[in-house]
């Protein structure tokens, strides 16, 4: 039985490109792509266009290289386990039309300043929070109104 692949190029992480479950040809495959150095090229290539196309699906993403989506939805999880990439919302996919999970480079996503849950945009606060905020100024605005008509 043939192990774990491990890939000396990062971190010296092991990365398990196949399951112990997988035929035997699955597990020679992910050591031949580890020990070639093509997972660490096809890694790299995949986070430098994660960077350059942030809150892609992993088909919006391949489409956006022009490569084979099964390629960049592989190396994508192998991204997560090396903490280079995390997942942001779900949402339809623009190329598959289906429910599907967002990328993000790690190195690009902010801390909600509120609840400290991913945020991937400007200014540090998540759309929970934002949304919260916008319901409690429209809250107090109207108690604030409330106690102007009272008084009058």
């Amino acid at each position: 039985m043939i192990g774990p692949a491990w890939d000396a190029g990062v971190h010296d992480a092991p990365l398990f490109l196949s399951r112990t479950t997988d035929p035997g040809s699955s597990r020679k495959a992910a050591v031949a792509l580890t020990e070639s150095g093509r997972a660490s090229d096809q890694r790299s290539v995949v986070y430098g266009a994660l960077r350059e196309h942030p809150g892609c699906t992993s088909a919006e993403l391949a489409e956006a290289m022009g490569v084979d989506r099964f390629m960049v939805a592989r190396r994508l999880p192998d991204l997560r386990r090396l903490e280079q990439a995390v997942n942001g919302p779900e949402r339809t996919c623009n190329v598959n039309h289906t429910r599907a999970i967002t990328w993000y480079a790690a190195e690009d996503v902010v801390t909600c300043g509120n609840c400290a849950e991913p945020t991937h945009g400007a200014g540090g606060t998540c759309h929970h929070c934002k949304r919260d905020l916008a319901a409690s100024r429209r809250d107090a605005a109207a108690h604030a109104e409330e106690a102007h008509e009272t008084v009058t």
